[in-house]
Order: C-alpha cells, then structure tokens, then sequence
C-alpha cells in the first residue's frame, strides 16, 4: 500500500483530542484512537468505578463515620475528586497511546455511533445503578439544620433505609407519583426517626423523630411531654452551652425514655410556644412528629411553620446510621 492510500484509508489522531474525550467518558478517547478494547474495557471499568466509589461512601457512613471530615470538607466532594483524578490519569494514558499511534483507521460515519455507545452506556447503567439503590435499598442525606440536635447536628449524613415502612408516594421521589397508599407496609416503632414529606410542602425531606402513633394523645404541658395522659420518664442531664448558627445558645438535656423502652437526649432551651400545646389526638394512619431539639424545630406541634401530623403514605424511610462530622 503506498503512502498516499494509507492516508487516505487512515485519519490523523491527535493526543489532545484523546486525552480530552477521555475526560468526557474513560473510553471515548481510546475509542477516537482506534483502540476498541481497550475503549471498551475501560467503559465497563467506569460502571465499576461509579459503583465502587459509591457504595465506599455508603459503607464509610454506616460504619466508619465522618468524625475524620472536618466540617469545611464535604466527604462527598473527596468522592467526586477522586474520580476527577483517575479520569485525569487515565486521560494521560490516552494522550500517551495516542502519540504512539498517530493515525487510526477510518471507519465511516457509523463510527459516530460507536461514540455515542462507548459514553452513554456506561451513564445509563450507573444511573439506573444508583436509581434503583436509592429508590428501593438506601438514601443518603446530609442534614441541614439543628432541629434534631444533639441526636443529628447540621452537617451529619445520615443513611434512610427505604425497606424500612415499605414503599409509598414519596419513596422514589423525585419521580412523580400518585397517592396509593403503601406498598410491602411496614409499621413504625415510636421514637424511631423518619424521613418524611408533608402535604404541606411535598417537595421538601424533613427528618424528625416519630413520638405519636395512630389513635395517641400526645401533648407537651410546661415542656414535658405526655402521651395518653401519663408524663414521659425523663432524666436531667444538666445545663449546656452549644454553638448554633451565630453564636453560644444554653440549653438544658434531657434524657427521654418514651412508652416502648426508646432513649434519646433532647435540648430545651428557653420558654416558647412549643412547650405548652393543646392535646393532639393522632388520627388513623397519622403519626405525629417533633424534633430533639425542641425549641428550635417546626414540627407536628405547629400547623402554620409545621406541617401537623404526617399521613403513612408520606414516610420516606428510617434513618438507620448517622455519621457525626467532627465537632470544633
């Protein structure tokens, strides 16, 4: 074959172009240099990648924790560098075989298509990857507030167990869904905590703890709180100073004991119209809600700034593991 008939029969490969395709997708910019294999080898590898990455960071939560992250540093962004980074590696490698090669051979206009496969297969099938993990198995949530303090500060990720109550109208949100009740229905224990959307504001995750169930009368008289007319057992640990947004705040915990065996410490700031309500009577298929921090929580306590009482349909999941970030 002569030199003019190779060049017609072959393209020109350019290591950049290689290395920036790479960044695109692992494989694209192999598969631009005429290297099948090893394009599509490294599609696969970034299925792998995504899923590995993921799930070390499910598994970091549920068992390691965060108290190693200060809170300036969001572990999920470490996450997303590392595959930055690998990307980046990988790119290189990709600007070196390109240089080695320099020409590839021309495959016509169906070669688009083979672009098209090498970058969005792997997409479709990490993300119907992490869809079907967060929709039916777990969902992580990093906590935005104090509400829930000291159980779960701002900053925490939390693990929801979506198995938990079985499956209901918000459980694949943000997928749009119909109310129909619950599928695989599961009944929640009092003093579990709940991720959970109210009527009022359907596209917002609230997470507080469950202190009501179906057909209960729950009231807080003087900051104590009563369930079917008997005082909740609760122990005084003592005055604290906390950091809460701006400044200092005092607070005095409480351990609370609820009927059912579960504890927990709860904060109680100063006097506020939370700590002396009228008695709810908690209607079938409700469950009614409060946070630990009681002063500093919109909850079942409040209808206007709250949301009342939470119908079963709207439970997200169980919160089941809680990675505390380091405290200053």
């Amino acid at each position: 074959m002569t030199e003019n008939e190779t060049t017609a029969s072959t393209r020109k490969v350019r290591p950049s172009f290689a290395a920036a395709l790479t960044l695109v997708g692992l494989g694209v910019g192999f598969y631009y240099a005429g290297q099948r294999r090893t394009a599509i080898a490294l599609a696969a590898a970034s299925v792998a990648l995504g899923v590995v990455l993921g799930a070390g960071f499910l598994v970091a939560i549920a068992t390691v924790g965060l108290a190693w992250a200060p809170n300036e540093i969001d572990p999920a962004d470490v996450t997303g560098l590392a595959g930055w980074a690998i990307s980046g590696l990988v790119a290189i490698w990709a600007w070196a075989a390109a240089a080695r090669q320099q020409r590839a051979p021309r495959v016509g206009p169906k070669r688009l298509w083979g672009y098209l496969a090498i970058w969005l297969a792997p997409l479709l099938i990490s993300v119907v990857l992490a869809g079907a993990v967060r929709f039916f198995f777990v969902q992580p949530f990093r906590f935005p507030s104090g509400s829930m303090q000291p159980t779960i500060e701002a900053g925490d990720y939390l693990l929801v167990n979506k198995r938990a109550y079985g499956y209901g109208r918000f459980s694949f949100a943000p997928l749009p869904t119909e109310p129909s009740g619950r599928v695989m229905a599961k009944m929640p224990k009092r003093g579990d905590i709940v991720a959970f959307r109210p009527d009022a504001t359907p596209d917002q995750d609230f997470i507080k703890r469950l202190v009501g169930l179906p057909g209960d009368k729950v009231q807080i008289v003087g900051g104590h709180l009563r369930i079917n007319g008997a005082f909740v057992k609760r122990e005084a640990l003592g005055a604290h100073r906390i950091s809460d947004g701006g400044g200092d705040v005092d607070v005095t915990a409480w351990r609370e004991t609820l009927p059912g065996g579960a504890v927990y410490t709860i904060y109680d700031r100063v006097a506020s119209p939370g700590d002396d309500t009228q008695e709810y009577v908690v209607a079938a298929g409700h469950f009614l809600m409060l946070g630990d921090d009681r002063d500093n929580s919109a909850d079942s306590r409040f209808e206007m700034g709250g949301f009342g009482t939470v119908p079963f349909e709207n439970l997200v999941g169980r919160v089941d593991h809680i990675a505390a970030r380091r405290r200053r």
